[in-house]
C-alpha cells in the first residue's frame, strides 16, 4: 500500500514536466529512498520520499547529497513526504532539521495512506502544494466510488447467519436450538473432545443458541470487527478472531462444566476487544485515552454479567480475551521488528 502510494505520488509530480526522479539511496534492507527535483524560479524544489522507519536515514543520506553531490547556485526547498499507515510512529518535527548553507527552507507532510489524510504537517512549498492538491484528488476519487460491503467482518457474519439457520431449520426451532442439532453440528462438549473431536474447538465458534443469542453476538461483532479490520488488515484480523474464538472454546473446555454445552462467537469477540485494548495503548498518545476507556469499560460490563446471569460462559470469554491480548501482542512485536 505505502510503495503503491508512493509510486503513484513520484508519478503525479513527473506528469507535470517540472520535475526529474533520482535515486536518493538504499537502504540496508534494499529498499530505495526516491527524490524528485525541479526548478521554481530561483529555488529549487526538492522531495524526499520515505517510510518514517527509514527517516532518519533518508534525511542523513540528503544531507551528504547535499554537501558533496549537489551541483546548483540555487537555494534549495526542500520537502520530507512521509508516507505512514494508522500503526506508524509519527516523525518529530524538531528531528527534520538539515544542516547545510543550500536550504533556505523545509517541510514535512506525513500522510495516513489508509485515508489519504495528512497526519502531521509543518512549513509550506510548491511540493506541498502539490502533494495536498493531490490528496484532495484521491479523496474525492474515494468518496465517487462506491465501497465494497466484502469484508472478511461481513464474511464471518455471513457465515455465522447460514450456519444459524441450517441448525434452525433441523431444530424446527428458531428461538431455542436443541442441544441434539447443535452437537451434531460441532458444539464444545468436554466428553466428546476428549475422545478426540478436537475439531469442536474451532466448529463452536460458528454456532448458536436461538435467534437473541446469534442476533446479540452478529450486532457486536458487525460494530468491533469493522474497527479491528480497518485497523490490521483482513489477514491479521482473520488470524486475532480465529486465535481468540479457540483460545476461548479451550478455556471453556478447561474450567467450565464437563456436562456443559458451548457455543457461539462471543469468545473470538472477546478476543476482538483484546486486540483494541492492545491497539488503544500503543497508540494513546495520539488518540487519546477515551478509545481505551471505553474498551475497558465494555469489557468489564460484559464480564460483570457472564458473572451474574447464568448460562453465559464466562470461562469462553475470558479466554477469548486473553487470546486477542497475546495474539495482538505478538503481531505488534513482529511489526516493531520488521
Amino acid at each position: 500500500m505505502k510503495r503503491k502510494f508512493e509510486r503513484d505520488l513520484i508519478n503525479y509530480f513527473l506528469s507535470s514536466g517540472h520535475y526529474r526522479l533520482y535515486e536518493l539511496a538504499q537502504t540496508n534492507e534494499g529498499e530505495t529512498i526516491w527524490m524528485i527535483q525541479g526548478s521554481q524560479g530561483q529555488v529549487d524544489e526538492i522531495a524526499i520520499f520515505t517510510e518514517p522507519r527509514n527517516f532518519n536515514f533518508a534525511r542523513d543520506k540528503f544531507e551528504q547529497y547535499l554537501n558533496s553531490s549537489y551541483v546548483g547556485n540555487k537555494g534549495v526547498a526542500v520537502s520530507f513526504i512521509v508516507i505512514c499507515t494508522i500503526h506508524d510512529d509519527i516523525v518529530d518535527k524538531d528531528n527534520t532539521f538539515i544542516n547545510s548553507r543550500f536550504v533556505i527552507s523545509s517541510a514535512l507532510v506525513q500522510i495516513d495512506v489508509d485515508s489519504y489524510k495528512v497526519v502531521d504537517y509543518m512549513g509550506i512549498s510548491s511540493v506541498l502544494q502539490g502533494v495536498l492538491s493531490y490528496l484532495q484528488y484521491k479523496q474525492k476519487q474515494m468518496l465517487a466510488s462506491p465501497k465494497s460491503k466484502l469484508t472478511v467482518t461481513n464474511g464471518l457474519i455471513v457465515i455465522n447467519v447460514i450456519m444459524f439457520i441450517i441448525t434452525a431449520i433441523a431444530s424446527k426451532n428458531i428461538f431455542n436450538i436443541d442441544i441434539t442439532t447443535l452437537l451434531n453440528f460441532g458444539a464444545k462438549y468436554s466428553p466428546l473432545i476428549d475422545l478426540g473431536e478436537y475439531y469442536r474447538l474451532l466448529t463452536a465458534m460458528f454456532l448458536h443458541g436461538g435467534l437473541l443469542h446469534i442476533a446479540l453476538n452478529m450486532y457486536s461483532l458487525r460494530i468491533i470487527g469493522t474497527i479491528i479490520e480497518k485497523i490490521y488488515g483482513g489477514g491479521k484480523f482473520i488470524l486475532i478472531f480465529f486465535m481468540s474464538g479457540i483460545f476461548g472454546t479451550i478455556f471453556s473446555y478447561v474450567f467450565s462444566s464437563p456436562a456443559s454445552v458451548g457455543v457461539g462467537a462471543s469468545g473470538a469477540i472477546f478476543g476482538l476487544m483484546g486486540a483494541a485494548v492492545i491497539y488503544g495503548i500503543r497508540m494513546r498518545k495520539k488518540i487519546g485515552r477515551d478509545f481505551l476507556s471505553h474498551f475497558f469499560q465494555v469489557i468489564v460490563a460484559n464480564l460483570f454479567l457472564g458473572f451474574t446471569i447464568s448460562n453465559i460462559d464466562n470461562a469462553a470469554h475470558i479466554g477469548g480475551l486473553l487470546g486477542g491480548l497475546l495474539i495482538t501482542a505478538a503481531i505488534e512485536a513482529s511489526r516493531k521488528t520488521e
